[in-house]
């Protein structure tokens, strides 16, 4: 039950992240939605620990991969100035 929460969790973060953008309400470079997404994708995976699934767990490797992407260009830009 407790990696179903965890799941659930993710899919709550990353979709609700989505519609936040989808409505105007942030945009993509947004601390909060990238957080959102490698927080998501993060909790989606440790449900797929629980209940292997490949290409689910591919999928969301890589949302978390291009999250620290996105994270780290965050970073990168603000400290560029």
């Amino acid at each position: 039950m407790v990696f179903e929460i965890f799941g659930i969790f993710g899919v709550i973060a990353i979709v609700g992240a989505y519609f936040l953008l989808q409505v105007g309400k942030f945009v993509a470079d947004n601390l909060v939605y990238i957080g959102l997404n490698i927080v998501g994708a993060a909790g989606i995976l440790i449900s797929l620990s629980n209940n292997f699934n490949l290409s689910a767990t591919l999928m969301e490797a890589a949302w978390l991969v291009i999250g620290f992407f996105g994270l780290a260009r965050y970073f990168y830009l603000r400290r560029k100035g």
